[in-house]
């Protein structure tokens, strides 16, 4: 499903399906049951959902530099945290959260939660490139599509099954690719569905 090279939201819940299936310790597969919920609700733009998989004393801290990190903010309480989504899907429309995935190198699951580490991707129109902290390469048609990459270490802190504290790592700089033709938005997955059925 993968964009030319680029995973999508989609193939970041595949991965990290393949990481908790593999795991045997109850408390990192809640981690990474409470994820996957994370990032569905996201891609869904279900807010509430969203919402209800982190603790409400929550928060998300910034880090590194670039005009990106400025626009996200140091850090976010969970009302900060609903109006950012909020925001990001009214800039990004319906395809807002169904494209960012992270290429992940590394994932690390323990008792203190979860660390990844790689190049979070997006795929966005010309005129969104801005708010990603990126520029139309030279050249490019400005109305085009573009994937922006940039590397990220996240890390989450959990607890009782739910995400208190995340911490984003971001590098200042970021690629941008020209997309070629039309991107079809994924869809969840059927595992997903039918797990979120059974629940």
């Amino acid at each position: 499903m993968a964009v030319q090279g680029i995973p999508n939201s989609v193939d970041w819940i595949e991965f990290l399906k393949i990481r908790r299936d593999k795991a045997t310790d109850p408390g990192d597969i809640e981690k990474l049951d409470n994820f996957i919920e994370h990032l569905a609700a996201e891609f869904s733009h279900d807010w509430d959902a969203t919402m209800d998989t982190m603790a409400p004393d929550g928060v998300s801290r910034t880090w590194g530099g670039g005009p990106f990190v400025e626009m996200l903010g140091a850090e976010l309480d969970n009302d900060g945290r609903r109006a950012f989504y909020e925001g990001m899907a009214e800039a990004g429309g319906d395809t807002a959260f169904k494209f960012v995935a992270m290429d992940t190198e590394r994932c690390f699951v323990g008792e203190d939660g979860i660390a990844l580490d790689g190049t979070l991707w997006n795929i966005v129109s010309g005129d969104q490139l801005a708010g990603w902290g990126a520029q139309v390469p030279d050249g490019a048609d400005p109305s085009g599509t573009f994937a922006v990459g940039r590397r990220l270490a996240l890390f989450m802190s959990y607890r009782d099954g739910k995400m208190v504290g995340e911490d984003t790592y971001w590098h200042a700089g970021c690629e941008v690719r020209v997309i070629d033709g039309t991107v079809e938005r994924p869809q969840l997955p059927g595992w997903f569905l039918v797990e979120r059925r059974t629940r």
